[in-house]
């Protein structure tokens, strides 16, 4: 390992192989911080080195000083958690291979996106004679493998990254750092192909796009990618090209991509959305279940693939049936999706909506989903549209204690909104809790003192607690500020009025009426 002012995560990545390891080699390249300290408090032995910039040079400086058979190399922000451990002990103890692919899964943000991120390297290899990392940044030891012969396997392990989760801020320092280090690297390397494809897609990642697919397509054409890194460079172009609204284009490139690496999920992925944008439902829908196809793939043939959450493949699904008017199937998954998702669109709520309608045997189904919907209320992309669809469904639904739950998370998110008020106060008048209704009603005449049915559901709930003189003189307002609705406030009075005893005030309104 290679470290430089690593406090923040060293001890969980030590931690995490401390049972597993019989010794841990750490290179520190001048850590100003705790680094060094957490590092032999662990028992590690520490190299201290000059950096150079050469990322493989450091890598060999631990190499060296190893004294194992077998190497397992991490960054600090890496960990092997203790249920992989046994498939490493096994695969050290048998004689079926000199190096191990393991998986290394990166969650990520910001520039680089949101799927997780999954990768495979020989992380795991004998440390055989001549054997040397290679690579000034994103160094790579599989060349030295490949030339001494080594046997190569998959093992179904997994590495937790945590160093791509990070801000903007520290993304953006890490990728103008290993752009000067690539750009070096491929001015003194112009043949190497592997240099090339790192340098082209960190061009892209900096916001350099022209340049980045410039080196990608001449890394391709150069002939000795390897399929991984071909797969995944085709791959990056396609993406591209999807960013332009180039649809055909992408698909033609990701197609490129299949070929050579046929095993994955990020291809299909790009080829379903893209046939989506070119309204080609069923073609997205196909290329969409191959996807679903290799999503418990332990090792992809790219060198870069993407993880996708199952609620955002059942998204995808449900607006494909959605369009393919297979409403059932629509239901099915927009519901699995809001069901899931902790910032789900609006748009699919509203299809969702829709499918029920059009396929209403589905209801009893529907319900969790709509649950899930109203705890995440505040993360729809559009709270507003949602309140409405869910409010409405929630009626159609015949469920009225979840239609207080959404109101009332609707009034702490907008307490200044009327018509959420309004709901409110008028679910608790008809339910008969009248001190509620009165709470909310009163606060809806404040902020929308000239809207009809807030001054109505105000006379009504004056009868209901019987104050029956309070209901005359909010009827009689409305006769005065609402004349479209004079008459109805005219029925109310007389019946007031004759309630009470009066008649020779409710006769009039009542001549009025015929």
């Amino acid at each position: 390992m290679i470290v430089k002012n690593e406090e923040r995560f060293l001890a969980e990545c030590l931690e995490s192989v401390r049972e597993l390891v019989s010794e841990m080699v750490i290179v520190d390249t001048g850590s100003s911080d705790r680094t060094v300290e957490i590092a032999r408090r662990y028992g590690a032995r520490v190299i201290h080195h000059q950096w150079t910039g050469n990322f493989a040079q450091a890598r060999n400086v631990g190499l060296a000083q190893a004294t194992q058979p077998w190497i397992l190399y991490l960054d600090a922000d890496e960990r092997l958690h203790a249920p992989h451990h046994p498939a490493v002990r096994k695969a050290v103890s048998e004689n079926r291979a000199d190096a191990f692919y393991i998986r290394v899964k990166s969650e990520v943000r910001g520039v680089l996106g949101n799927m997780p991120h999954v990768q495979a390297y020989p992380r795991l290899f004998r440390k055989l004679p001549g054997v040397r990392f290679v690579g000034r940044v994103h160094e790579q030891i599989t060349p030295s493998l490949q030339a001494n012969k080594a046997r190569f396997a998959l093992l179904d392990a997994e590495i937790e990254h945590l160093g791509y989760n990070q801000s903007d801020e520290i993304l953006q320092q890490k990728i103008e750092r290993n752009l000067a280090y690539l750009e070096k690297q491929v001015a003194e390397e112009p043949d190497n192909p592997y240099a090339r494809f790192q340098l082209g897609q960190t061009y892209i990642l900096a916001n350099r796009v022209e340049e980045g697919e410039a080196q990608l397509r001449q890394a391709i054409h150069q002939g000795t990618l390897s399929p991984p890194l071909k797969g995944t460079a085709l791959l990056i172009l396609a993406n591209e090209a999807y960013k332009r609204g180039q649809y055909q284009e992408a698909i033609e490139l990701a197609r490129q991509s299949l070929q050579v690496a046929p095993h994955q999920r990020l291809g299909w992925f790009l080829i379903s959305d893209s046939q989506a944008a070119l309204k080609n439902w069923a073609a997205a829908l196909e290329a969409l279940e191959q996807v679903e196809k290799y999503q418990g793939l332990a090792h992809s043939d790219l060198s870069m693939d993407k993880l996708f959450p199952s609620e955002v493949l059942a998204q995808r699904r449900g607006v494909y049936c959605f369009q393919l008017q297979d409403y059932a199937g629509a239901v099915s998954s927009l519901g699995a999706y809001l069901q899931a998702s902790k910032s789900p669109r609006t748009s699919s709520l509203a299809k969702f909506v829709v499918a029920l309608q059009k396929h209403p045997a589905a209801h009893p189904q529907a319900l969790q989903a709509v649950e899930n919907c109203v705890n995440h209320l505040a993360d729809f992309d559009d709270t507003p549209q949602a309140i409405g669809l869910l409010y409405e469904l929630c009626e159609r639904l015949g469920q009225g204690a979840l239609q207080q739950k959404l109101l009332e998370q609707a009034v702490a998110l907008f307490p200044d909104e009327a018509k959420y008020l309004f709901y409110l106060g008028t679910l608790h008048l008809n339910k008969g809790h009248l001190s509620e209704a009165a709470r909310y009603l009163k606060r809806a005449e404040q902020l929308a003192p000239d809207v009809y049915e807030v001054q109505y559901n105000l006379g009504a709930l004056a009868i209901k607690q019987g104050r029956l003189s309070d209901a005359v003189r909010r009827f009689e307002h409305i006769v005065r500020q609402f004349p479209e609705h004079r008459q109805v406030a005219r029925r109310k009075l007389a019946g007031l009025y004759l309630k009470m005893g009066a008649v020779e005030q409710a006769l009039p309104l009542m001549a009025q009426l015929t």
